[in-house]
């Protein structure tokens, strides 16, 4: 299947994920933008919304519903969380000491 068909197919089935632009949200979500990767990476954003004349579905996601830009500030929170119950495979393995007794 050539690239064209499968945006094509892609873009059908998602129509309904593609969000109305709004000043409110396009603020918003360059406000993400910005924290994240600067302000060259946000003036992209902006111009590609324009471009295509609604937020796609990425950058709803990951700009306005999990904001990428406080993604970072619960990951403590859910690490210590996963380690009380019992979940410790995000730790740096460390080997046991030995302690030798000669």
């Amino acid at each position: 299947m050539e690239d064209y068909q499968l945006l094509t197919v892609y873009n059908e089935k998602y129509r309904d994920t593609q969000l109305p632009v709004t000043e409110e949200r396009l603020e918003a979500l360059l406000k993400v933008c910005r924290v994240c990767h600067g302000e060259e990476f946000a003036s992209k954003c902006a111009g590609r919304v324009k471009e295509n004349g609604f937020i796609n579905r990425a950058q709803r996601y990951f700009g306005l519903h999990y904001r990428a830009d406080l993604m970072p500030e619960g990951n403590d929170e859910y690490l210590r969380f996963m380690e009380e119950f019992g979940f410790n495979w995000f730790k740096k393995y460390q080997p046991p000491t030995t302690s030798s007794t000669e």
